[in-house]
């Protein structure tokens, strides 16, 4: 499989590449940019937050607890006095760190069901899901997100496959090889609730507002073609000045 930097380095480029193209010809902000560009970063090493032993994992697990409890936070502390707000971001940082964190660390096997192509489709329909609820962002924004979170997911499945192939070595194809980008697991238990848990976030998701047919609309395409390098020269505009 590949290494942790070859799968972060790939999603950074593959995703900094398209945002940027698609912040030339407006689709993307400023803002929502960044949000595309890390959700793209995360998704080139998500895969991997079932191993236990993953860097990945404790620094996805505990991200995610502040950002919960920060959030679970956000939502009463209007009703709240200043210590029983601390006590209540802290009680669930707590439990989102310390219990669910182990209970996944249980269910999961590295490189199980969470390492495939329907676990890419989950987390997709699941941060798109929790994006527009928890967010006031537009349901364009969001599933662009979910979008380049999707792609580098992808992207991660990918490189594990053609890191199997051992194309520089003698060693021929490895036994790894399809256990990367795969459609279930041995468990099939794991794999029945990962299918389930993905129809149902797929039943939350909001309404694309025809984001992807304005992608794929052939002038929007004609556009990011143009834009894609310099017509006048290479910094014509700042070496100009």
């Amino acid at each position: 499989m590949a290494g942790f930097k070859a799968h972060f380095f790939t999603a950074a480029v593959a995703g900094g590449t398209v945002a940027t193209s698609l912040l030339s010809v407006g689709v993307l902000t400023q803002n929502s940019l960044l949000l595309c560009f890390a959700a793209a970063i995360l998704g080139g090493v998500l895969p991997d937050i079932d191993s236990d032993t993953s860097t990945v994992l404790n620094v996805s697990f505990t991200s995610f607890s502040l950002i919960i409890s920060f959030f679970i936070l956000f939502s009463q502390v209007e009703q709240l006095s200043t210590v029983e707000s601390l006590l209540l971001w802290f009680s669930v940082f707590l439990f989102f760190k310390l219990f669910v964190f182990n209970l996944f660390t249980k269910l999961t096997v590295h490189r199980g069901i969470f390492h495939s192509i329907p676990a890419a489709f989950l987390s997709l329909f699941f941060t798109t899901t929790i994006l527009s609820r928890l967010f006031e962002l537009s349901n364009q924004i969001v599933w662009l997100a979910g979008s380049f979170l999707f792609m580098g997911f992808i992207i991660h499945l990918l490189l594990d496959e053609l890191a199997s192939l051992n194309i520089f070595s003698l060693g021929g194809v490895r036994k790894s090889f399809g256990s990367a980008a795969k459609l279930y697991s041995a468990d099939l238990t794991a794999t029945g609730i990962l299918y389930l848990a993905t129809v149902l976030f797929y039943t939350l998701t909001p309404a694309t507002d025809g984001i992807f047919s304005h992608l794929t609309d052939p002038l929007t395409v004609k556009m990011i073609a143009i834009q894609f390098l310099p017509t006048d020269g290479w910094f014509s505009h700042i070496i100009g000045r």
